[in-house]
């Protein structure tokens, strides 16, 4: 399909822009952004793929930060990579120790078999490898990165990424600017889900709280806890979920490669949803939205917002974390153990609804419909006399789950599986058959006889075409002349090949490189606790150190205090440098690597946020010492990486202020108003210190 109109392309396989200048034709290829929707189960996959999605991102049973998710086996993969020609994406998106590192990357040979299309990476030792075992395969930096700047895209561009997913905490604008700024390396944007109050890779709050640590796939959202502050007890941390809705076209047109919906614990029904709602406005097909909306709203909703993307507005859900569904009725008037509703939508029996009273919910099953009620009509249900408890008359009820709304069963257990292509040659020598594929060779006696006709190459390709792998390319060698080979014969050396094959590939050894040893610096971290949390010079030992800030939002003209002013605060701690000849400078965001590259006579250290997990990662940063990563000390031996000792990790570090939703003082710059704001839990007390468009939570 080729149709020129008014000089602009419409192509088969995306759209494309035609400019005539000087009589020359000058092509800018415009594709729409690649839809990927998160996959927790075959089930999500196949619905989220049967509904529209271009890519579909998942985790395997380890390595993954959705822990408690479903995920898949290495079986569950080859069956839907033989199912579809659409994106498929693993993560192993959690920090690694050196023992868990050669793990992670025999996993990663399993997967280049099964030809992925890229690997979502959080761990830049086990990226590093990756590239260096397995060059062909893709990789994306993780949020977990919490990548939010043009400097820190070019900087995982540099340790080898093709795809950055960018951290939630951003708006159109700075996305815009970010996209600008690093034309050749891939974006990927959220659109849709779950947003944490912490930068993603920088909460530690489960981590200090539960032992459970996000950085290993288990964290406790702590988030969404229940909290007392000085205007009461709230939700006060649980943000609403994220709906881009129509700005994700704004973010297509933006050239944004990818779009990325958040939610791996949710069900196939969610998924497909997810899925249709978006590849509709990505079409352009309008008419769908309300009805594609409401349908989301009742599989889950937890109030949505467009969160960053338009400045920072209604970000909170702080008097019930959990789905809400969308307003079905209002209650009228309540009995012992019976409840009577006005509807304002069709019910029927089975619908799950939700109501509040106060701080309490409770949700219910409606039964006794004959069959069903219209908008505006009354009906009165029993309900459990502890469900009365959380209900007030005048007060509305949610339809949280519509019975007609069902999963697909795809019937995934006798789904096929992937047939790895490969090369073969073969060779007929006498009465021998000679086979030889991925650098392995076997040879068979076999009945050949001469045949009138040369149809021995169709024969060897239909036979070989069954069974665990597919000739990509089949070179078939006849020194007898033509030839003839039974038919029963064939198949039995295919299946012997084909199993010694695979025993093959599967006892290959692989040769994971070592790192060269690394030298002393010449100098010794101290406990990291003497140090101040980042941007003040501290003398600990006669020297002289100063740590960077994480995050780089720096008071700004714009609503979110604006973060264009990264080159200023580059500047700001260039002049610190000058002024403390000699001073250690600690990163803490793979960003600041810019700045080590640009000033190569001062010492750098990776600090507590840049992560260092094991030696690989020390290797990938290139710099002159690093604090091993703080949440799990692990054993890295290595003259040039130092134990931070007992440091506290702040329990979050966010871009969102708790000002608000009320919680501090109204302030329209934090370039001119400071505050804390006063938080406790299970006795526990905290404060929120807000600074430079930052927000940190610690323990008093």
């Amino acid at each position: 399909m080729l149709n020129l109109v008014f000089g602009i392309l419409v192509l088969e396989q995306g759209f494309g822009l035609c400019y005539i200048e000087n009589g020359e034709s000058m092509k800018s290829k415009i594709i729409k952004s690649e839809l990927d929707l998160p996959a927790g189960s075959l089930d999500c996959a196949l619905s989220a793929f049967e509904n529209g999605a271009d890519g579909v991102y998942l985790g395997l049973k380890s390595f993954s930060a959705r822990a408690s998710a479903v995920n898949f086996s290495l079986e569950d993969l080859s069956k839907l990579r033989a199912s579809t020609s659409g994106k498929i994406y693993v993560t192993i998106n959690t920090l690694l120790k050196a023992s868990q590192l050669d793990e992670a990357l025999q996993l990663c040979k399993s997967l280049d078999e099964l030809d992925i299309d890229g690997l979502i990476v959080q761990d830049l030792g086990l990226a590093r490898q990756v590239r260096r075992l397995f060059p062909h395969l893709g990789l994306q930096a993780s949020t977990q990165l919490a990548v939010h700047t043009s400097s820190g895209v070019k900087a995982l561009a540099g340790l080898g990424f093709s795809r950055v997913v960018l951290a939630r905490e951003l708006s159109l604008k700075e996305i815009e600017t970010i996209r600008n700024d690093c034309p050749d390396v891939e974006l990927k944007v959220f659109i849709h889900g779950a947003l944490c109050y912490g930068f993603s890779g920088l909460c530690m709050a489960s981590r200090i709280i539960t032992g459970r640590s996000a950085n290993c796939g288990a964290c406790a959202q702590i988030c969404r806890s229940w909290m007392d502050s000085p205007s009461g007890e709230g939700y006060w941390l649980s943000m609403r979920d994220l709906c881009a809705g129509p700005l994700a076209k704004s973010l297509s047109d933006m050239g944004i490669d990818a779009l990325k919906v958040e939610g791996r614990m949710k069900s196939p029904l969610y998924t497909g949803l997810c899925a249709r709602f978006y590849r509709h406005i990505l079409d352009g097909e309008d008419s769908f939205y309300e009805a594609d909306l409401q349908a989301l709203r009742l599989a889950f909703d937890r109030r949505s917002t467009s969160a960053y993307l338009e400045g920072e507005k209604d970000l909170f859900n702080t008097d019930f974390p959990g789905h809400r569904g969308i307003q079905a009725g209002i209650i009228e008037s309540l009995g012992r153990s019976s409840v009577t509703i006005r509807a304002s939508r069709h019910l029927c029996n089975h619908d799950g609804l939700l109501c509040f009273k106060g701080t309490r919910s409770c949700q219910f099953a409606i039964s006794g419909l004959k069959p069903f009620v219209s908008p505006g009509q009354r009906f009165t249900i029993d309900v459990e006399p502890r469900s009365i408890e959380c209900m007030e008359s005048g007060r509305p009820v949610f339809l949280v789950s519509d019975h007609a709304l069902n999963s697909k069963s795809y019937g995934t257990e006798g789904m096929a599986l992937y047939k790895k292509p490969i090369d073969i040659i073969m060779k007929v020598l006498g009465d021998r058959l000679e086979i030889e594929a991925r650098g392995y060779r076997k040879a068979y006696e076999a009945p050949v006889s001469l045949s009138s006709s040369a149809g021995l190459e169709e024969g060897l390709s239909k036979v070989f075409s069954s069974g665990t792998f597919k000739p990509s390319a089949m070179k078939v060698i006849d020194e007898n002349g033509p030839s003839f080979i039974p038919l029963s014969v064939l198949k039995s050396i295919r299946r012997d090949f084909y199993e010694s094959l695979q025993d093959y590939i599967r006892g290959l050894k692989l040769d994971i490189p070592r790192e060269a040893a690394f030298a002393d610096p010449g100098f010794k971290l101290p406990q990291r606790d003497l140090l101040p949390m980042w941007d003040e010079v501290a003398q600990v030992d006669g020297k002289a150190f100063i740590s960077l800030r994480p995050v780089l939002f720096c008071p700004g003209d714009s609503p979110l205090g604006s973060f264009a002013t990264e080159q200023a605060y580059w500047k700001r701690i260039e002049a610190i440098m000058a002024e403390n000849p000699g001073v250690i400078v600690g990163l803490n965001n793979v960003s600041q690597l810019k700045l080590a590259k640009a000033h190569p006579e001062t010492r750098f250290f990776a600090d507590v946020w840049l992560y260092c997990a094991n030696i690989s990662a020390f290797a990938a940063l290139g710099l002159d010492a690093a604090y091993s990563w703080a949440e799990e000390r692990p054993d890295i031996q290595c003259p040039a990486v130092f134990d931070p000792g007992p440091f506290q990790y702040p329990l979050f570090i966010s871009r969102t202020c708790l000002r608000s939703q009320g919680l501090g003082l109204s302030c329209s710059s934090c370039r001119t108003r400071r505050h804390d704001i006063p938080l406790a839990q299970n006795g526990q007390e905290y404060v929120a210190k807000v600074r430079d468009c930052t927000t940190i939570i610690v323990k008093r």
